[in-house]
């Protein structure tokens, strides 16, 4: 009886698995076949949609979008405010003012510096090597906050218009410069 048993058990074992593997295959054959379907589905409703608002000014070539006037016309009236000591770039603008257009370019490469020497010096001492971890830590924890901030509505707008405000700061100061050098040397005073 055990061998009847066991013959049984094993012919219905192969005859489970065959049906089984059959069902796996039918059903890979109909998530294809499901995935084509909606891709025609998808690229029908994609035909009959209307274009965009902006369509008409691209065929034209008078789409404006690259020039970021959201960011940008903000930005330019910040940093002629600030040239003037109103607005909230007048510490960037009188460091532009008194040492260069490279000024605030010199402080961000000053602490990107001091960041990569303290996380690349070999530290003997345990104190040490606890304080180049934490930098490491504190800035990869910095530089992964500022992207999900980019990547963010709201606060990534204020981001982006922070970093047109200074590219803007640093435009004018060195356009200034320029000016400045131009008539001295036109002028000879």
């Amino acid at each position: 009886m055990r061998e009847d048993l066991r013959e049984t058990w094993d012919e219905t074992r192969t005859e489970v698995r065959e049906a089984a593997e059959d069902v796996g295959r039918s059903a890979h054959q109909s998530f294809e076949q499901a995935v084509e379907v909606g891709a025609m589905i998808g690229d029908a409703i994609a035909d009959r949609l209307p274009p965009g608002p902006t369509a008409a000014a691209q065929k034209k070539g008078l789409d404006l979008r690259w020039l970021h006037l959201n960011l940008n016309i903000p930005a330019v009236i910040i940093a002629g405010a600030a040239w003037w000591g109103v607005g909230p770039a007048d510490g960037l603008t009188d460091s532009v003012r008194t040492d260069g257009a490279a000024a605030p370019l010199g402080w961000v490469l000053l602490v990107v510096l001091l960041a990569g020497v303290l996380m690349l010096l070999p530290l003997g001492s345990a104190l040490a090597g606890a304080v180049a971890h934490l930098v490491t830590a504190l800035s990869g924890v910095l530089w992964q906050g500022l992207v999900r901030a980019w990547r963010a509505r709201y606060l990534g707008y204020l981001l982006r218009l922070v970093v047109a405000v200074v590219a803007w700061v640093v435009i004018i100061g060195f356009a200034r410069l320029v000016w400045r050098a131009l008539l001295t040397w036109l002028t000879g005073v």
